[in-house]
């Protein structure tokens, strides 16, 4: 029979692990570059005993990064063209204040 102590532990120290990142993203939500992370929880392999299966607890299968690459890509493009933007913007007002100048001006 499985040992119901050990079956214990392993979902004690599974969700432990659970409660950490969340709590690490909490702590950082408000950090720039921060992705919030999750962890995949699977079970451990079950024992037979008697043609009975019985379970084994818990077990993190890994932990992941949530972003949507999407949304990363067209921040990346958007910032960009915004950069692009600005400059032809300066251009532009600087030739306004050369054209705009009294004493360049005809009368």
């Amino acid at each position: 029979m499985a040992d119901l102590l050990s079956t214990g532990i392993a979902g004690i120290r599974t969700y432990k692990k659970a409660l950490t990142t969340v709590s690490n993203n909490i702590t950082n939500v408000d950090t720039d570059g921060y992705h919030r992370q999750r962890i995949e929880i699977g079970q451990n392999a079950p024992s037979k005993e008697a043609g009975i299966y019985f379970g084994n607890g818990s077990r993190v299968l890994g932990n992941q990064r949530m972003y949507d690459r999407f949304v990363e890509s067209s921040l990346r493009n958007n910032t960009s063209q915004l950069e692009q933007q600005e400059s032809m913007y300066k251009y532009a007002q600087r030739l306004e204040n050369l054209m705009a100048d009294e004493r360049l001006s005809v009368t």
